[in-house]
């Protein structure tokens, strides 16, 4: 397969006052649909650049995994989903799956996936769980709802469960974590219901509203050990996906990456590698997956 380009448009910035700026390319080495699907949505790569995703096929949503070397797994259904919606958003370097399944209670539930064995997981007292990212401790983000202020996003480090509150935020949802439990999502403005990405950085402390440049709403996916992000944003107000992917390096550098073809490009994941998983659209808008890479050198 010849190697396609991204067309890269960088967004000038400085990482400190003594910092080297960097210029950032980044290269499609494949795209790819799961066998019959008419949909196809890579979330999450690890660090041996398996990929963990989910695809429609007109009939529901089930999970897949896709090898380093191309194969994919068979579906992944979760035995308690009732309503063929299984959602696969992240894998750790053990192979270990996560998402959500929608049961038979017609609620959503949180899901892991190990060595061939099932263990639901539902943020206790609460409803409708979905788990977004587990890192390679077990430790993982998700989202719920609670029986008082509704949609909540959440960490768990160590069996211990805290919400992500951002002032004034709605919607806060965490969608990946790294080894240092730095965390990545975004929410909506209350007053604006404008879009805002947000991260933390090593010591916890979360940092927002992040924004790309001429953008209207911003999304961060995921994250790598080295603290690059990746996700997406619109242009426009109304946009329910991101117009272009995105990668950032805090505090400030923000790269625009436009696939040659489609108007829609989500970036969704990143290992440490600089490998990125992440989907498109056509001029059909049917989705599609890609698989490219990212090379940071100092200029």
């Amino acid at each position: 397969m010849k190697q396609k380009h991204l067309f890269i448009c960088l967004l000038t910035a400085l990482l400190t006052a003594s910092a080297r700026a960097a210029t950032i390319t980044v290269n499609v080495i494949a795209t790819f649909d799961y066998p019959g699907a008419v949909a196809t949505y890579p979330y999450g790569i690890n660090n041996n650049n398996e990929i963990a995703g989910f695809f429609s096929d007109g009939t529901g949503s089930f999970g897949f995994t896709r090898a380093a070397d191309g194969q994919f797994s068979g579906p992944i259904v979760d035995p308690d989903d009732t309503h063929m919606l299984t959602a696969v958003l992240s894998l750790n370097d053990s192979g270990t799956i996560c998402g959500w399944f929608w049961g038979a209670d017609n609620y959503y539930h949180g899901f892991f996936l190990s060595d061939g064995t099932y263990t639901t997981y539902d943020v206790p007292g609460e409803l409708d769980t979905e788990i977004k990212g587990v890192n390679n401790v077990g430790d993982f983000v998700g989202t719920y709802f609670d029986t008082v202020t509704s949609f909540q996003g959440f960490i768990r480090v160590g069996g211990t469960v805290t919400r992500i509150e951002i002032p004034g935020g709605t919607y806060i949802t965490p969608n990946d974590l790294n080894s240092s439990n730095q965390v990545v999502g975004f929410y909506t403005d209350g007053a604006s219901n404008v879009g805002y990405a947000f991260y933390s950085d090593t010591s916890g402390q979360l940092h927002y509203p992040i924004n790309a440049p001429h953008g209207k709403n911003t999304y961060l996916y995921g994250i790598n050990d080295q603290g690059v992000m990746v996700g997406g944003y619109a242009t426009q107000r109304g946009h329910t996906r991101a117009a272009h992917g995105l990668v950032f390096i805090a505090p400030n550098q923000f790269v625009t990456v436009d696939y040659a073809g489609s108007s829609n490009v989500v970036l969704t994941g990143i290992n440490n590698k600089g490998f990125i998983c992440g989907y498109y659209t056509d001029s059909n808008n049917n989705f599609h997956g890609l698989l490219a890479r990212a090379r940071r050198t100092a200029e």
